[in-house]
């Protein structure tokens, strides 16, 4: 768009050195006929370059919109991710809190198992003690 406004100046300054040469050679009367045949021209190109300009301007108002019109739909998308990034990060905190829990329970449960057969181990040991002294008891009985 710039390009075609300094065109048209270019094109401007180029028809104003031709009409002063025009003046000079043809004189008053001839000089603004041309005069008025460059007016003319010129303000048919002002009108194809105001044309552009107004397409230019509705093509990007156009953009414009279609960009408004998007952004909530934008923005709805942006949310919508950070929430579901916000539920992942929760999930992944409750599952390690889980595992840690269950770690703990397994730990728990293998303590207890561990106290249990210690307490057979002694509840065997007592048993095996208590038959012995009940054989030595009988065994004086009988030679008694």
């Amino acid at each position: 768009m710039t390009e075609q406004i300094n065109e048209m100046r270019e094109q401007l300054r180029e028809l104003q050195r031709e009409y002063r040469d025009a003046v000079g050679l043809l004189g008053e009367s001839e000089a603004r006929e041309i005069m008025a045949q460059m007016r003319q021209v010129l303000d048919e190109q002002k009108a194809k370059l105001d044309e552009a300009r107004r397409k230019a301007i509705a093509g990007k108002q156009a953009e414009l919109e279609r960009l408004e019109a998007e952004l909530p739909n934008l923005e709805a998308a942006f949310h919508e991710k950070n929430a579901a990034t916000a539920a992942a990060r929760q999930a992944v905190k409750d599952a390690e809190r889980a595992l840690r829990d269950a770690k703990s329970a397994l730990k728990r449960a293998q303590d207890e198992e561990w106290a249990v057969d210690d307490r057979r181990r002694v509840a065997r040991e007592q048993i095996a003690a208590l038959r012995k002294e009940i054989t030595e008891s009988i065994a004086l009985i009988e030679n008694d």
